[in-house]
């Protein structure tokens, strides 16, 4: 009676315990819901998040409650993930990783262990055995594992290409501008050190439309300069001239000039040398005004002097509030007469060298800078007497200044000793003889300033007509 009393007891709490089988299907969906939550939060924090569009979106919804609440939810958080926006706040790299390890390690842990402390509360009144509550958590651990796998695919997949795709950008982006396209940008959303470098690339990009932009405005000021230069050596009889200019930048405050003064007298000329203060395109502008106001006040009736003095005077005024100023040396070489007339306005003086007597003299004077003082008067230098192969040199501070890689200058006493030694050569070899010897005593070493030189070599007296 005993063991068949047994038996049907052990016969009701199984129908009993078959009876209030517990469902874990709602565990099942708030593994899957808290992944998928978790996904969310992940695809957020690598895209642009605008703050004050969530703030706004909750100050709205704040008003309404339930699954209403969770449907106008749903929109922003939509525009977020597929819409570029600005305004970010910055996730580092460092941070989503710390964020995806829990997502994929410590949730699942958190979800098994609270399924089985609830069903543990739940089996207290119930009897089953131990099999069989083994077989219930070992079904219920396979397929948590399942779900947590493939979301954390899918995780994986947000998390890897939210790294990968921008960094693909940036390398495309750095591709179109090593081929010189600045008008692409970088199309990088994410909110992290990979978006940071991206909208450090685009400012790159714009800095760089701007370099090329003033690189192209260079090279026509350049060329515009280079027009204002004298195009080929003068033909002046019983005169052998040449000249150059090498510019350090792109355009330069450097200049010179060949002025033939009166068509009737070819053997006229008027040979100017200028050098501007400083670089750039200022120092191109002054020299061009310079040249403007020479070649303009040159032709008209005045003593050397004069005309001089009318040019800084209109310089004066156009630079009296920039703090620039010109040093200019002009000579007017006249074969009839066998005689040299200058004005020096703080300029190195001109080197003369005279073969027969193997000497040396500065064409020197007093003169003030052009544009210092527009009410100096300056004054007219004359040397007569000139004889067939003296050697005049004019030039800019920037060829005896010229530094080595050792510091050292080349200084006017190497001019003289190739002056001397090629007395007897053009004025053109002689002029490519110094520039050449400049440019060994460099050595590579980048010019600081602007060179600009001049050659002329006295020839014989022109023959006068007969009366």
């Amino acid at each position: 009676m005993n063991r068949e009393s047994e038996n049907i007891n052990q016969s009701r709490q199984k129908k009993q315990y078959q009876h209030e089988d517990l469902s874990l299907k709602g565990y099942y969906a708030i593994a899957a819901l808290s992944v998928t939550i978790g996904i969310i939060i992940v695809g957020i924090l690598n895209l642009a998040t605008p703050l004050q569009i969530i703030n706004d979106r909750v100050a709205f919804v704040s008003r309404f409650s339930g699954l209403f609440f969770l449907l106008l939810f749903i929109p922003p958080l939509l525009y977020l993930l597929l819409v570029k926006v600005d305004g970010t706040f910055r996730i580092s790299i460092s941070r989503r990783i710390q964020l995806l390890n829990p997502l994929g390690t410590l949730v699942p842990g958190i979800i098994l262990l609270v399924t089985l402390v609830t069903l543990q509360w739940e089996m207290v009144a119930s009897q089953i055995s131990s099999v069989e509550y083994g077989w219930i958590i070992i079904r219920f651990s396979l397929i948590l594992i399942g779900i947590f796998f493939i979301m954390a695919h899918v995780l994986n997949r947000v998390g890897s290409r939210s790294i990968t795709d921008p960094i693909k950008e940036i390398i495309r982006a750095l591709k179109r501008i090593r081929k010189g396209q600045f008008d692409g940008r970088v199309e990088v959303v994410s909110n992290d050190e990979i978006g940071y470098t991206g909208d450090v690339i685009n400012e790159m990009t714009e800095g760089l439309k701007e370099r090329d932009l003033m690189k192209r405005s260079l090279e026509l000021a350049m060329e515009v300069q280079q027009n204002l230069l004298p195009k080929e050596n003068p033909r002046i009889k019983g005169l052998d001239i040449a000249g150059k200019s090498i510019y350090c930048d792109e355009t330069g405050g450097d200049y010179y000039d060949f002025i033939n003064l009166d068509e009737s007298r070819q053997a006229n000329i008027a040979i100017v040398v200028g050098d501007v203060s400083g670089h750039g395109i200022p120092s191109a502008l002054l020299m061009a005004t310079a040249r403007a106001f020479i070649r303009q006040r040159a032709y008209l009736p005045g003593e050397l002097s004069q005309i001089i003095s009318d040019v800084n005077r209109q310089i004066a005024g156009d630079v009296e509030d920039s703090g620039q100023f010109m040093t200019l040396f002009y000579v007017v070489v006249d074969q009839d007469s066998r005689c040299l007339e200058w004005v020096r306005a703080g300029h190195d003086p001109g080197i003369f060298y005279d073969p027969e007597s193997d000497l040396f003299e500065d064409l020197a004077g007093p003169g003030l800078a052009l544009g210092v003082d527009g009410e100096w008067n300056y004054v007219t230098n004359r040397k007569e007497g000139l004889k067939e192969g003296q050697i005049i040199v004019l030039g800019t501070d920037g060829i005896w200044e010229t530094q080595n890689p050792h510091g050292e200058l080349f200084g006017k006493e190497a001019i003289f000793k190739i002056i001397r030694e090629n007395a007897d050569a053009g004025s053109n070899a002689l002029l490519d003889i110094i520039i050449d010897s400049l440019n060994r005593f460099r050595d590579g070493f980048n010019l600081q300033d602007d060179v600009t030189l001049i050659v002329v070599k006295i020839g014989k007296p022109l023959a006068k007509a007969k009366g």
